[in-house]
């Protein structure tokens, strides 16, 4: 540890107070990680790409806030129920909750359609399910996987449903240890899913209308993610790969260690925002943003229809940018040995730099 990385991690632990010991512990691990990996030789370096340390604390305290609202959102709402006509009758089915303690597990899988589940440390293995007697969710503990589903619902043809009159049921799963699963896999609908403060193997899940949010996730293999009409966020996190296709859905990736991004969107944005990573991108219809980042090996960055906008960017190795109907923003960057850029029907090049050389081939 350099004196100019432990500087700006002591600066850094004054302003994450708030957080638990535990939040507090794994966040500072984390940019001693990232500030290592991107090699910093300088102050201004590290402000150039994460800010202050007062800046950077801010923002994990929002990601921070933004899991634990989410958390402790009260799960047996008096007010929330499954309402449905039955001819000129209302029929309610109040939400219910329960705990469910189990034996050890490292395995999760999720088929789940109007369901929220929300993975973490905790204290020990445990699962709080908060859901309706009409379409009630289902745990089981196989081997050694968890898996989590709903019921499948009784369909009426007098039945008239209006099912999206209140939340969603919703699943808490808490783990003890950072690395107490291996693997999270499934597929969720209209549903959301959140996982915080893990170490796994491998994620693999599928999406559709709901979003995906990881805060402090170690991936050791590959994330899997295909979606529709479905965004996801990544903070904080260090994934070996991360491999996706969406359709209809965003994806933004802030201040992490992906050595690997090979993604594809269609109808949809992807932001890169602090992250040190080796990029495959494909976007058709939907624009793709990167800056204060760190990009290494051969990066490719391929788009229709959308527009690419690089700013603050370091990179050693060549980056190929082709664009079909859009244009081309590159700005305030230090690139190394190749810089190839196509650009088809009128599209437009836009760049200013400094300590570097554009080639145009």
């Amino acid at each position: 540890m350099t004196p100019l990385i432990e500087n700006f991690i002591s600066k850094l632990a004054l302003n994450l107070t708030s957080l638990s010991k535990l939040e507090q512990k794994y966040t500072l691990a984390f940019y001693r990680d990232f500030l290592l990996d991107g090699d910093f030789q300088t102050k201004e370096e590290i402000v150039k790409e994460l800010g202050t340390p007062d800046d950077l604390a801010k923002e994990i305290k929002q990601d921070y806030v933004k899991f634990l609202t989410a958390v402790t959102a009260s799960a047996n709402d008096p007010n929330a129920s499954d309402n449905y006509f039955n001819g000129l009758r209302v029929k309610r089915y109040p939400r219910r909750e329960r705990t469910i303690t189990l034996e050890n597990f490292n395995q999760v899988k999720l088929a789940v359609k109007t369901t929220d589940v929300i993975i973490h440390q905790g204290s020990q293995f445990q699962i709080t399910v908060a859901d309706y007697s009409s379409r009630p969710v289902e745990v089981n503990l196989v081997k050694q996987t968890l898996v989590v589903k709903e019921a499948p619902v009784e369909e009426k043809s007098h039945v008239i449903m209006f099912n999206r009159l209140t939340n969603a049921s919703r699943v808490e799963i808490t783990v003890p240890k950072l690395d107490s699963l291996s693997k999270i896999s499934g597929q969720s609908q209209n549903g959301d899913i959140m996982l915080q403060n893990l170490k796994l193997k491998n994620i693999v899940l599928n999406l559709h209308n709901g979003d995906i949010y990881i805060n402090n996730v170690q991936v050791s293999d590959e994330l899997i993610f295909s979606g529709r009409n479905a965004d996801y966020f990544i903070t904080q996190s260090i994934i070996a790969q991360l491999s996706s296709k969406d359709r209809n859905g965003d994806g933004s990736l802030k201040r992490s260690i992906l050595k690997q991004i090979i993604a594809q969107t269609s109808g949809g944005d992807i932001e890169l925002v602090q992250c040190h990573t080796n990029i495959s991108l494909e976007a058709r219809d939907g624009d793709i943003q990167i800056r204060q980042s760190q990009l290494t090996s051969q990066n490719i960055v391929k788009a229709a229809n959308s527009d690419l906008k690089l700013s603050q960017l370091a990179h050693d190795i060549s980056v190929q940018l082709k664009v079909n109907d859009g244009d081309i923003i590159y700005r305030n960057s230090s690139i190394g040995d190749s810089f190839n850029s196509q650009s088809i029907q009128s599209d437009t090049l836009k760049a200013t730099l400094n300590d570097g050389d554009i080639i145009i081939k």
